[in-house]
C-alpha cells in the first residue's frame, strides 16, 4: 500500500462470519459464508477471532492467519445486557478472511470500520444479522479469484517478498520496491489509511524504548518471536505487523545477499493461541532436519495463553508486554514510572539493549521529536519533549527517567569500556572522547538523512548523546511544507522517518557484511576454534595431518571458504552500527555473517591495549 490522498478500494473477502460466546455452549458460529468450499470455518475461526481474556474487555480488533492462504480480522464488541441467562453480557464477533496475496495482512484493515459497526448493531440487536447478507453480497470476492490469490502468495519472487514491507510509504510516482523505502518527505496530501497497522510506528517506540533495537536484531535474524500479552490484543497485533515491516530487507541488498539467505520478510503470525501449538511446533522441522545451521524460517506472534510462553521450545525470544501497556499516556508521572516490557532468550536470559542502543534511541527521539515540532526547538533534556505525547501523533518523545529504570533495560557500562574512556579522556584532555561522540552522532544522523533534520552536536551528557537543544539549521527546516502543523502531515512524515530509519540500519549491516564477507580479511581455520584453544605440541602433527585431510574434503565438497573463520574487528562492528564494548552485539555480528553469509567470524570487541598487548 501506498501514502495516498485518495484511500484505495478495500480488498474483496473470501469470507464473512459472526460468533457468539454462550456462557453455557462456548464459542458458537452462528452465520457464515465463504467463496470456496476449501475453506473450512467451523472449529477455527471460532477460536482464532476470541483469544483467551477477550471478556475483560469491551472491544477490540483481532488479526490473524488462516491456513497459510488468508489473513482475518474480526471485530469483537462486548455489551452489557439484562439477560441473567446470558451474564448480563453479549459477545460476538464480526470477522473477514482475505486472501495474503495482498499483502501481510491482505489489506485487511479496510474493512475495520464495517466490522465494527456491523460488530456493535448486531450486539445491540441481535435480529440485524441481515445486514451480514447485505454486506457479503457487496464485498465477496469470487471462488476461482479466490482459489487463484490463494495460490499466487507461494508463487512471489523474492524482490515482492521484499517490496510488500517498502511499499507501505512508497509516493505514488515512486517503485513500490525501493531499497531504502523512501528517499524523501512525503508529499503533502499523503498519508496512512485511518486504520492501517502501521500507526503503531510511534507506540512501538514509545512502549519499547532503548529495547526496540535488540528486539529489531532478533526480528533480523529470523528468530521465532512470541509476544506475550493481556487483552486488548489489538495493539500487540500492531506491534507484530510493526516489527515485521521494520525488519524487512530492502530491495537494494538483493544483489549482494547469497541465495540461501534467510527470507526477506519476518512472517507475522499474529495472534496465536493453544490451537495454534501444532503450527508453531511444525516451524521446528526444518531446524531439527538441519545440524548445521538452525536458522529456520522465522515468525512473529502475540498471545494471551499463558502456556505458550512456557513452552520454550516453540520460540526463540520471548517478549513479554506489561498489563496496561495499550493504555495511552495520561499524565508525565504514569509515563515515567511505567513499566517496560521484558524480553528473554531460552531458559529465562534475559536481554537488555546496549549502552550503544540507548544513546542511538535517544537521538531518534530527539530527532522525531525535532520534526514534530519544526518551528519550536527542544530543550536539552529529556522531559522536555516529554508534552509532545500527550499528542495523537507523536510518542516520540522520550519521558525523564531515573538511572535505576535505565539499568532495568540497559546493560551497565562495562569495566573495559570504563578503563579505555578514562584514560583516553586523560591522556587527550577529553578530545578523543568528544571526537568518538561526533562521529557517532554523525553516523546516526545519515540514516534520518533528507528526511529529518540533522542531530546536533553532542556537548553535555555522556548517556544522551544526541541532546536536542540546537535549533535545526534553516536548510533542514525548508524541508517542511507549510502543513506542518497538520497532525496528519506530521504523523504520516514520523512513520515514514522511522520505517526508513530502520530500513537504512538494516542495510548499513547487510552491506557491511557483504563487504567482510567477500573480502580479503584475515581468516583462520574454523577448527582451531578461532585461534584461541590451547594446543599440546605433541600433538601438532597428527593434528596437522587431521587438518589437511579436512581440507580437502571441504575442497571436494566446495565448502572450503565456508570452512574459514573470519577475524572481525571493533571497527567493523561499529560500522556495523554496533555496540564495540559489548559481547551480545559481537554475537549478533556472527550471527549476521553465520545466517546470511554462510560465513563463521571471530569477533574481537575493543580492549584496552598497550605496546600492542590486550590488557582487557
Amino acid at each position: 500500500m501506498s501514502l495516498l490522498a485518495t484511500p484505495p478500494p478495500t480488498p474483496p473477502i473470501s469470507a464473512l462470519f459472526l460468533i457468539e460466546f454462550d456462557a453455557k455452549a462456548g464459542y458458537t458460529l452462528l452465520w457464515k459464508r465463504a467463496a470456496s468450499d476449501s475453506i473450512v470455518l467451523d472449529d477455527v475461526v471460532e477460536y482464532k477471532s476470541l483469544p483467551s481474556g477477550l471478556h475483560e474487555v469491551d472491544e477490540d480488533l483481532v488479526y490473524f492467519v488462516h491456513d497459510a492462504g488468508f489473513a482475518g480480522l474480526s471485530a469483537f464488541v462486548n455489551r452489557r445486557i439484562d439477560d441473567a441467562a446470558l451474564r448480563n453480557a453479549r459477545m460476538v464477533a464480526v470477522g473477514v478472511l482475505v486472501p495474503l496475496s495482498y499483502g501481510r495482512l491482505g489489506r485487511a484493515w479496510r474493512h475495520t470500520a464495517d466490522l465494527q459497526l456491523l460488530a456493535r448493531q448486531i450486539a445491540d440487536d441481535k435480529s440485524q444479522i441481515h445486514l451480514l447478507e447485505e454486506f457479503w453480497s457487496s464485498h465477496s470476492i469470487p471462488a476461482v479469484e479466490t482459489s487463484a490469490a490463494a495460490a499466487d502468495i507461494y508463487s512471489h519472487s523474492r524482490l515482492r517478498a521484499v517490496s510488500d514491507g517498502t511499499r507501505i510509504f512508497a509516493p505514488p510516482h515512486r517503485s513500490a520496491t525501493s531499497g531504502t523505502c523512501a528517499a524523501g518527505p512525503a508529499p503533502p496530501s499523503a498519508k496512512l489509511e485511518k486504520n492501517h497497522p502501521a500507526h503503531g510506528l510511534t507506540r512501538l517506540l514509545e512502549t519499547f524504548g532503548p529495547l526496540v533495537f535488540p528486539l529489531f536484531r532478533a526480528a533480523l535474524l529470523r528468530k521465532r518471536i512470541l509476544i506475550s500479552c493481556h487483552a486488548p490484543v489489538h495493539q500487540a497485533n500492531d506491534f507484530v505487523y510493526d516489527l515485521s515491516i521494520l525488519s524487512n530487507i530492502p530491495s537494494s541488498l538483493l544483489d549482494i545477499l547469497p541465495e540461501s539467505a534467510p527470507t526477506q520478510r519476518l512472517r507475522p503470525l499474529f495472534t496465536v493461541g493453544v490451537r495454534d501449538i501444532p503450527l508453531l511446533a511444525a516451524d521446528l522441522k526444518p531446524l531439527l532436519a538441519n545440524t548445521v545451521d538452525d536458522s529456520g524460517t522465522g515468525w512473529i506472534a502475540c498471545t494471551t495463553d499463558s502456556i505458550l510462553a512456557i513452552k520454550e521450545d516453540l520460540w526463540d525470544v520471548l517478549v513479554t508486554l506489561p498489563t496496561n501497556y495499550s493504555s495511552p499516556t495520561s499524565n508525565s508521572a504514569a509515563s515515567i514510572n511505567k513499566p517496560w516490557p521484558t524480553i528473554k532468550g531460552p531458559k529465562g536470559l534475559v536481554i537488555k539493549a546496549t549502552q550503544r542502543d540507548l544513546r542511538r534511541y535517544t537521538c531518534l527521539k530527539a530527532a522525531l521529536a525535532r520534526l514534530a515540532t519544526p518551528s519550536q526547538p527542544p530543550s536539552p533534556t529529556l522531559s522536555s519533549a516529554h508534552s509532545i505525547l500527550d499528542r495523537p501523533t507523536a510518542a516520540v518523545a522520550p519521558a525523564e527517567v531515573s538511572d535505576m529504570q535505565i539499568a532495568e533495560i540497559v546493560e551497565p557500562v562495562t569495566w573495559t569500556a570504563l578503563a579505555y574512556q578514562g584514560f583516553m579522556w586523560w591522556a587527550s584532555a577529553g578530545e578523543q572522547r568528544h571526537s568518538d561522540s561526533l562521529d557517532e552522532a554523525a553516523a546516526d544522523a545519515a540514516l534520518l538523512a533528507d528526511l529529518i533534520a540533522p542531530c546536533p552536536v553532542p556537548t553535555i551528557r555522556y548517556r544522551d548523546e544526541c541532546p536536542a537543544e540546537a535549533e535545526a539549521p534553516a536548510a533542514a527546516q525548508q524541508g517542511h511544507v507549510e502543513d506542518g502543523n497538520d497532525d496528519e502531515a506530521i504523523e504520516a512524515r514520523t512513520e515514514l522517518a522511522i520505517v526508513a530509519y530502520f530500513h537504512r540500519l538494516t542495510t548499513q549491516i547487510l552491506s557491511v557484511g557483504a563487504q567482510i564477507s567477500s573480502s580479503e580479511a584475515p581468516v583462520l581455520d574454523s577448527d582451531s576454534d578461532a585461534g584461541l584453544a590451547y594446543h599440546d605440541d605433541d600433538d601438532d602433527e597428527e593434528e596437522e595431518e587431521e587438518e589437511d585431510t579436512q581440507q580437502l574434503l571441504r575442497a571436494a565438497d566446495g565448502d572450503e571458504r565456508q570452512a574459514k573463520t573470519i577475524r572481525v574487528g571493533s571497527q567493523v562492528l561499529e560500522a556495523m552500527g554496533l555496540d564495540i564494548w559489548s559481547s551480545v552485539d559481537a554475537e549478533f555480528a556472527r550471527a549476521v555473517m553465520r545466517v546470511y553469509f554462510e560465513r563463521r567470524a571471530h569477533v574481537e570487541t575493543k580492549g584496552v591495549e598497550v605496546c600492542g598487548v590486550r590488557l582487557c
